[in-house]
């Protein structure tokens, strides 16, 4: 990828400073370029459809409801009972749940930066912060967020083939870590930690979140493996054009001219596929470990929340059983009923720790500290970069 080819560059002095937020480019990118905007959602708006709006909020009663009355009536305890465990958290313990929230959320967008080489560091930042909390505000918000990221990184002049093929690189090593990795390691931690305690049932929820992980691992072999590919877009290659139509041109009434330009020049869709995915790979066996060491540290920035929580409020339980409880909750966290999986994810952490042996109390009151450095700190920082960035533009 060559970030300061001319020909790459969009931000250029003839293009208007500002547009009005979920309009489409001028002029949409062609080729390979053009192929995944489309697929990223890039080319759509990037404002919330008021259904979206009313889902989301939807999610965040639910939300409330889950911790106000599933989680104490999970343990058995009263509402008043876990807020009073909750309040005696010690005050250094909720400092480092925030610090460690907060620097999950950088390290997030230090993996993307590393996406996304030459893009101004500010502009990834909160782009990043602002696509995470929307993913986690509406359920299913991920191509949302990436839209968000695409329109911020546009705005501050970051050439469209980084953009793309960037986002595409950090979804796809995204896609693996939270995907695969998680889901699979949170199955093995349950099945350890079932063979010496008597767990909740939380076995078929978790076995709901890793439901993806079969068809994603053949997704990501078959991209992985070049020859595969083309074989695939060979006999596959009457029926692209129509699908690219379909999902790379939904929303855009300039999608069916886009599609004759095409066809009257020549360019083939199966072509274009392939060097969108010759593309990401490069990008990935370059720049993988820049991208996925910080997704790991911030992977590990929001487990240590649970230890130091566990550590202050039940010291019993054992690092590597902790462990366990953390990959687990990471698993049912990618169910997009609640904002992060709030609420259910709570509950099953809770439930969790009282089975190795927590006070239900206590295990509550761990299990919202964790909470609120995995979805409520991501929720409240993205939202203020989001509006910030929203309003640096409008000035």
């Amino acid at each position: 990828m060559a970030p300061d080819d001319p020909a790459d560059r969009t931000g250029d002095p003839s293009t208007p400073p500002s547009r009005p937020s979920g309009a489409s480019p001028a002029t949409p990118p062609a080729g390979a370029d053009g192929l995944l905007a489309s697929l990223l959602g890039l080319t759509r708006a990037d404002r919330p459809s008021p259904g979206r709006l009313v889902l989301a909020a939807c999610s965040l009663v639910l939300l409330v409801v889950l911790l106000v009355w599933l989680l104490p009536r999970a343990l058995r305890l009263d509402p008043p009972q876990l807020l009073d465990a909750l309040a005696g958290v010690p005050t250094p313990v909720l400092l480092a749940a925030l610090l460690l929230g907060v620097l999950a959320v950088l390290l997030e967008a230090l993996g993307a930066r590393a996406a996304l080489p030459g893009a101004p560091v500010g502009a990834v930042v909160s782009a990043q912060a602002a696509a995470w909390a929307t993913a986690l505000a509406v359920p299913g918000g991920s191509l949302l967020g990436i839209a968000i990221t695409g329109a911020v990184l546009r705005r501050r002049g970051t050439p469209m083939r980084t953009i793309v093929t960037g986002i595409a690189a950090f979804s796809a090593v995204d896609l693996l870590l939270g995907g695969v990795a998680i889901p699979l390691a949170a199955l093995a931690s349950y099945a350890a930690l079932g063979s010496r305690h008597d767990l909740p049932g939380t076995l078929g929820a978790t076995i709901v979140a890793a439901v993806g992980v079969v068809l994603t691992v053949a997704v990501l072999v078959l991209l992985a493996h070049r020859p595969t590919t083309v074989r695939i877009l060979d006999a596959l290659a009457p029926t692209i054009r129509t699908v690219l139509a379909l999902v790379g041109r939904g929303g855009d009434t300039q999608g069916e001219a886009r599609e004759e330009d095409r066809a009257s020049t020549g360019e083939d869709p199966a072509a274009l596929v392939l060097e969108a995915r010759d593309r990401v790979a490069r990008i990935l066996r370059r720049r993988w470990a820049g991208i996925l060491v910080p997704m790991l540290a911030a992977r590990a920035a929001q487990g240590a929340v649970l230890w130091i929580a566990a550590d202050a409020l039940a010291s019993g339980t054992g690092p590597l059983a902790l462990l366990g409880v953390f990959l687990i909750g990471r698993a049912l966290s990618l169910v997009p009923v609640t904002p992060g999986g709030g609420g259910v994810t709570e509950t099953a952490v809770a439930l969790l720790l009282t089975s190795l042996g927590a006070a239900p109390a206590a295990a509550g009151a761990i299990a919202l500290v964790l909470g609120g450095a995995t979805w409520a700190v991501p929720l409240v920082l993205g939202g203020a970069l989001g509006i910030r960035e929203l309003m640096r533009r409008r000035a």
